[in-house]
This record gives C-alpha cells, structure tokens and sequence, in this order.
C-alpha cells in the first residue's frame, strides 16, 4: 500500500503537464520578444549614431567650408589643438594634419608622409568639437557605443555601379563593419579598414527602413557582402544588384553576421 500511495504521489496529472507545457512555451515566447526588443534597441541606436556623425559632418562643412579629414588648411585652424602631433608617421605636422582638399576623404598618403584622410576625418571633428575621437592621433577611429565590434569609418568609396546612388561614381560615406583582425595584426593604423563582416541582414533591412527605403541596393544606405578575417568576401547579406522588382534584395534568411552597410553623407559644398 506504502508503494502505490508514494507512485500516486509522485505522478504527474493531464493537467501538471499542461500548465508545464503552457510556461515553457510562454517563457520560449517571453525570451524571442525580449531578443526582438534588443535588436530594436540596438537599431534606434545606431541610427541615432549616423545621424549624429552626419550632423557634425555638415556642421564641419558650414563651418569651415571644407570635408574633415580632406581639409587642406585644417592647420591654419587646429595647430594648437595638437593636429598632426603624432610623429610616428612620417613628414611634418602640418602634412600630417593637413588633407589634400580634393572633397573626398580619402588616402592621400601613399608614402607614409601623412596621416590618412579617412582618420583626419575623426580628428578634425573633435578638434572643431563636433565629435569626441578615439585616440586622436594618425590612428583616430570611432566605435559603435551600441554596437559590439561596430566600427564607423568616413571614407570615399566608388559606387557608380550602383545606378540608384544619387548616380555619382564617387561619395563621402559612412562605412558601417568590423575592423579586420588580419589587417590590424600587423599595422594597428588598419584601423580604418572595417569591411569585415558583421550586421546581420535582418538588423540592416530595419535599420534601412528606418534611415532610407528599406532596399539593400538603392538610396542613401547601401548594403553588401562583408569580408572575413581571411580577405574572403563570403558574406550572405545581399544579391549586390538590382532586382526585378527593387523591393526585397536582403538575404533574410541569413541570421549571423554578414554586412558591411555604406551610409551617405550629405555634402553641401562641391
């Protein structure tokens, strides 16, 4: 008798299992939402990061009619804010802190006699305190505070074979990845160089709905195939051409990380 009242006891009911089922399934939808509210968390906050370096982008422009980082007399206005200091790179200080003045921000020292465009980009912010910089130096950079191991970079990049681009062969942008651990191993000023691949597409479909149109190919924030830390350009982010409908280019059913996004700056002198 003892054995059956203790095997009554400790059997589940119809019902037990029911009300265990039912939490498990509640708590497995409690744990997918909560994820979905981080990544639009996240979202909210690297928009707010892009718009915030355009801002001060455009700023820089009114200011000192001139792109940071291509500003050619960036000296003149900086020199007592320790522009170009840095003599780990090779010429004067002047040449480090100044760029070339051509309205792209781009390498500009193929010699190792400057500093580049594209980390004079960031110092100039912060020297016209627009923006705080990361080490300001030849080897400035900015990182995502909302965003682990997003990196942004102000760069030229070519783009004329996307025709809907604004249909102009060379922009300032915004580049949107991770700094590369192969390029960075042997040269830390590779800094710069974030097309490693990191935003999945489902991140970068919301975030382009929220900044631009929603199509990994088209308007202000350009999408496409990232590099790993091999030199690889194996991503699945984004079919890189204009498909026949031009509403859906994302590749959603990729989950992890394989985007380097191009946001672009609005340029008011030309």
């Amino acid at each position: 008798m003892v054995s059956v009242l203790f095997k009554k006891n400790t059997a589940f009911s119809l019902v037990e299992l029911s009300m265990v089922v039912t939490i498990i399934a509640l708590l497995v939808v409690s744990v997918a939402a909560s994820y979905k509210l981080i990544d639009r968390a996240k979202v909210k906050g690297v928009a707010a990061e892009i718009n915030t370096i355009e801002t001060a982008f455009i700023a820089f422009q009114e200011t000192y009619n001139a792109i940071p980082g291509d500003m050619a007399n960036a000296y003149d206005f900086f020199s007592g804010k320790d522009c170009g200091v840095n003599s780990e790179s090779g010429g004067t200080q002047q040449d480090r802190c100044n760029g070339d003045g051509d309205l792209f921000v781009k390498d500009d020292s193929p010699s190792g006699e400057k500093c580049r465009e594209e980390h004079n980009a960031w110092n100039h912010l912060s020297y016209a305190d627009l923006m705080k910089a990361i080490r300001p130096s030849c080897a400035a950079y900015n990182p995502s505070a909302k965003y682990t191991n997003l990196t942004y970079s102000i760069r030229m990049i070519n783009i004329d074979l996307n025709p809907y681009f604004l249909n102009q062969a060379s922009v300032n942008v915004i580049r949107l990845g991770k700094v590369r651990e192969d390029l960075i191993s042997s040269n830390s000023y590779n800094n710069f160089n974030n097309n490693g691949k990191l935003l999945p597409p489902q991140f970068l479909q919301i975030l382009d709905r929220k900044l631009d149109d929603g199509i990994a190919f088209s308007g202000k924030l350009l999408s496409v195939n990232g590099y790993d830390d091999s030199s690889n350009r194996d991503g699945n982010c984004s079919y890189d051409t204009v498909n026949a409908t031009n509403t859906v280019d994302y590749q959603l059913s990729e989950k992890g990380p394989q985007c380097v996004a191009f946001y672009q700056l609005k340029q008011i002198i030309f």
